[in-house]
């Protein structure tokens, strides 16, 4: 009986993993993807567990085991098979936001409520010993990660729930036939734990979940906040539970030591988890995540086995143990998310749960473990002092900065659910946005001219001013602010990261002119998809801006239930667009976005975002669009109706219950050429003018000549001419790189001068004066620093260089210009200070 106890505990563990990472991406395209409403989902399944353990109490104290565990089995495979497809039910609610949340919150609940019953049914089952049983089922649902990691590429989220509620039924047979016939005997003990017992339950499930979605967030920082990173951080968490579950098994019971070693061990692991940026291969981030994630849990679930023993010897309830344990769970996120605001970094908050488990050894021990909790204590002091003196208040550490040349950090917003930064070169003063060490727009001129284009073309295309458009997406703002240029009276802007409208409101005002100040724009820290669905009044224009598909919760906007979405908030002669990154997209699954998109707009098209191997994005284009446009819009059009069918043909529509996008879709430049092939293959009245563009991207050797003809055959391609201008800018500077190392100053001047002619940047100017400073002819020199400062006015070097160079009061005004960019203060910035002060 106990190797089938065992066995019924793995494979409910592996089923119920796997179920409730299902439902909670599932669940996600219902309930928005912010961090608040990714605490309440994950919150719900932990009540629900909670309630399941409960119940089961409650049922095992009156009824034998053996049939209360054949209707837990029975209902966890009805909860497999039918709740994806109730929770897409609920997604297609509109217009009741209150209503769509919380049922779904009530069926994630409800769902994970029979696997809550699963330990005590096992346990009061023959009299299991409950810690074997919770560790066969921590190692069951490390299986359900691995497996869920292997399948979810290939398959459906409930075709999914099929398989796993079929496997589940079949394990009833593991029971036997004879359910009803069990003695009176193996009824489960009533008697309540004492508090302090269910108290250190209730602790230690709340840490522990709080340590697990914590390390969610600095490994997503450290590598990418992608499905990868989730399924290593809950794999790292479960093995070290499951571990710890089997070495507790054969040691004797010493819960104030491992609680003990649970904060030392987390502590540690705070210490050193900036040493997992420098991490890249997969083998290197499994064995990181079980290190750093791993050997904490490890622990923990020791002191949850020592928990579980405890309460058999007292004869106690261990269902009423593990609802404590859960219910602690469930309060994990929503302490997280309301401390969120206070104590943003991550890292800090981890070694406050460090400190939790120190106090939880102490109060299971009493004094004699308080040199276990030094280490976590300090930790905790460290993380609740102010931040030292930044950089630019310290001599001594910005004596090793160096002047010139750098990359600094002007903007860093940091909360739990991301970490925004914007970083500035200071010699072109071109300023990137960061999500999570993730790329996300930059100031440069094809970075700028990119979102110009996407936010210029769809109104474009309208053909008309929109009275009211949604924009999902805020980016740089700049794709916002051209399409608040089109006249829109009313514009709304979902965007899921705080941090991001901050950047945009204040040190990316300038780049795109200060739209978030415009009348008419509302922004809103909300899920674009949610802001759709609920929207009172239809839209006249839709924008849905460049969405990376390898983001978690990305896929619901590639889906066919968010076409069909955006086709029902369209007034009668609206416009939607959407652009993909196709470099960005696997061949295959390019195929299953167009499907999914032609079943709502049959007669859709795609138009030209960008159109390079590098940097291919296309439009999906759908609803009214007005005869005669791609005159009107420099021949963009580069897919009709039927070309874009037959770019669809064969493939099976994305869904909602499809997670594949996120993980298969890794992106690179084999999958970029490979879609701007197809397309070109397909693209019968594509404008010859954008094929050359593209065969230019594809051919390095030829790539200046094919501008050439792209310009030629297509007067007004201002696309082809800027790259054209971008190529020669880029080959002056290398010849004059090339003749300064070859000793021949005219020539070299006369590549930097050719160079100083680029109207988009400073680059060349700046050059170009330092190169006439070096030769004594300051006056033209300081002629030039101006230039390059009108072309990139962020630039903090040309600023400084201008200062060294100009009399004291135009000094004065760019000195202090330049340190306003910069937030450091390199040894030359001080000396120049002192200089002017005296």
């Amino acid at each position: 009986m106990g190797n089938r106890g065992r066995f019924l505990a793995f494979l409910l563990g592996a089923a119920c993993l796997a179920g409730q990472a299902s439902w909670n991406r599932l669940a996600s395209a219902v309930v928005g993807g912010t961090t608040a409403a990714a605490a309440f989902t994950l919150s719900a399944a932990m009540v629900g567990l909670a309630l399941g353990s409960a119940l089961s109490g409650a049922l095992l104290s009156r009824r034998c085991p053996r049939p209360v565990l054949l209707a837990t089995i029975l209902s966890s495979a009805l909860a497999l098979v039918a709740l994806p497809g109730l929770i897409l039910q609920i997604g297609a609610l509109e217009g009741w936001p209150l209503l769509r949340r919380t049922l779904a919150i009530g069926l994630l609940a409800l769902g994970h409520l029979p696997f809550g019953a699963v330990l005590p049914c096992l346990a009061a089952w023959r009299r299991q010993p409950a810690g074997a049983l919770y560790s066969a089922g921590a190692l069951g649902s490390i299986a359900g990660v691995l497996a869920g990691m292997a399948v979810q590429p290939h398959v459906a989220l409930d075709h999914l729930g099929l398989v796993l509620g079929g496997m589940v039924l079949l394990s009833t047979f593991l029971v036997g036939p004879s359910a009803f016939s069990t003695p009176a005997a193996e009824r489960a003990s009533s008697e309540r734990p004492g508090r302090p017992l269910l108290a250190m339950a209730f602790a230690t499930g709340c840490l522990g979940l709080a340590a697990e979605f914590l390390w969610l967030r600095v490994l997503g920082f450290a590598w990418e906040s992608n499905a990868t990173t989730f399924s290593l951080v809950i794999a790292g968490q479960i093995a070290g539970l499951s571990i710890g579950a089997l070495v507790a098994r054969r040691s004797a019971p010493r819960l104030h030591l491992v609680l003990g070693l649970a904060s030392s061990g987390l502590a540690l692991s705070v210490l050193v988890s900036p040493l997992a940026a420098d991490v890249f291969s997969p083998a290197a981030r499994i064995a990181t995540s079980l290190a750093l994630v791993g050997i904490p849990a490890l622990f923990s679930g020791a002191a949850f086995v020592f928990l579980l023993d405890r309460a058999e010897r007292e004869r106690s309830s261990v269902a009423l143990l593990c609802a404590a344990s859960n219910a602690g769970s469930a309060a994990a996120p929503l302490v997280l998310w309301i401390v969120g605001p206070w104590m943003p970094q991550a890292p800090r908050v981890l070694a406050f749960v460090a400190c939790g488990y120190a106090l939880l050894a102490l109060a299971s021990r009493g004094p004699r473990l308080r040199l276990t909790a030094v280490l976590p204590a300090i930790l905790a002091i460290v993380a609740i002092l102010p931040a030292g003196p930044s950089v630019r208040d310290t001599a001594d550490a910005s004596a090793m900065a160096p002047d010139f040349d750098v990359t600094v950090l002007p903007f860093v917003h940091t909360e739990l659910d991301s970490t925004v930064a914007v970083t500035r070169d200071t010699r072109t003063g071109m300023e990137i946005l960061w999500i999570d060490r993730g790329f996300q727009g930059d100031t440069s001129p094809l970075g700028r001219r990119i979102p110009a284009t996407l936010g210029r073309v769809p109104c474009e295309i309208l053909g008309r001013t929109p009275r009211r458009a949604l924009v999902i997406g805020l980016g740089t703002g700049i794709t916002l602010s051209s399409v608040v240029r089109s006249g829109a009276s009313e514009v709304d802007v979902a965007e899921l990261c705080p941090g991001v409208i901050e950047a945009d409101r204040t040190i990316l005002a300038e780049a795109n002119g200060h739209v978030l100040e415009r009348d008419g724009v509302r922004i809103h820290h909300a899920d674009g998809r949610t802001l759709l669905r609920d929207a009172r009044l239809p839209y006249d224009l839709v924008v849905t801006d460049m969405v990376f598909p390898t983001v978690v919760g990305a896929g619901n906007l590639f889906s066919r239930e968010f076409y069909g979405l955006a086709r029902r908030r369209l007034s009668s002669n609206g416009l939607f667009v959407h652009w993909l990154p196709c470099f960005l997209l696997s061949p295959e699954d390019l195929s299953s976005t167009c499907a999914a998109f032609l079943e709502a707009f049959p007669e859709g098209t795609a138009w030209i975002g960008t159109f390079g191997p590098r940097r291919l994005v296309l439009g999906l284009v759908g609803g009214t669009v007005p005869p005669g446009l791609p005159e009107k819009t420099g021949s963009r059009l580069a897919l009709t109706p039927s070309e874009l069918r037959t770019l669809a043909a064969g493939a099976a529509p994305l869904r909602d219950a499809d997670p594949r996008l996120e993980i298969r879709s890794i992106g690179g430049r084999a999958d970029g050429r490979a879609n701007l092939r197809r397309i070109l293959d397909l693209a019968k009245s594509c404008h010859p003018a954008w094929r050359n563009v593209a065969e230019a991207g594809m051919d390095e050797a030829r790539e200046e000549e094919l501008l050439r003809e792209a310009v030629r055959s297509g007067p007004g391609l201002t696309d082809a001419e800027f790259l054209l201008e971008a190529r020669a800018y880029e080959r002056n500077l290398d010849e004059a790189r090339e003749m300064a190392g070859k000793g021949d100053p005219a020539a070299e001047f006369l590549r930097l001068r050719r160079a100083a002619l680029y109207p988009h940047h400073g680059m060349g100017n700046l050059h170009l004066a330092n190169a006439l400073a070096a030769k004594g002819l300051f006056r033209e020199s300081i002629e030039q620093f101006e230039a390059a400062i009108r072309k990139s006015p962020r630039s903090a070097d040309a600023r400084l260089k201008l200062a060294l160079l100009s009399d004291p009061a135009r000094a004065r005004r760019a000195f202090d210009d330049a340190c306003a960019l910069r937030p450091d203060r390199p040894p030359l910035y001080l000396e120049i200070a002192r200089r002017l002060s005296d």
